[in-house]
């Protein structure tokens, strides 16, 4: 691609690969970006299970932990959930998620009306062990996949 300019020409070369390579990496981001998501969600969902597990979460709650990668919601977004499902609190029938917060973050001292301890639940915070332990994981993964995706550029 030459550009004249009065006497002198200027060239400019090497933007015809550039546009290339950058129609290039809309097909390598679809891709890796999949698999960049999907080990992260792995990584999340271990790390909650085995930190849960050295919390002395009961099996019967663990196992009902779920994890989900979306990709493109509706606003163009990606983004993974690893957890429990929270639904509507039915004070007669708490679902697992409501149970499992109550033994991550634990419940202040509980008296009955005529001042009988009903005890506490002590916290053990496993939840933010294991969104830390993932986290280093996590941007090794997000910073290997950008490398992958712009190489070359």
């Amino acid at each position: 691609m030459a550009k004249r300019y009065g006497n002198g020409t200027l060239e400019l070369k090497g933007f015809d690969e550039y546009i290339q390579n950058l129609q290039d990496v809309g097909g390598k981001l679809e891709r890796e970006g999949k698999e960049c998501f999907l080990e992260c969600t792995k990584e999340v969902t271990t790390q909650l299970r085995k930190k849960s597990k050295e919390a002395d979460l009961k099996d019967s709650l663990r196992n009902t932990m779920k994890s989900e990668t979306i990709l493109h919601d509706s606003a163009g977004v990606w983004y993974f959930e690893a957890g429990w499902q929270k639904g509507k609190p039915n004070y007669n029938n708490l679902s697992d998620a409501y149970k499992v917060l109550f033994y991550n973050y634990g419940t202040p001292r509980r008296t009955t009306k005529k001042g009988a301890n009903r005890g506490r639940i002590q916290a053990h915070g496993f939840i933010g062990n294991a969104k830390r332990a993932a986290y280093r994981r996590c941007k090794k993964i997000q910073s290997e996949f950008l490398a992958n995706v712009t190489k070359g550029l």
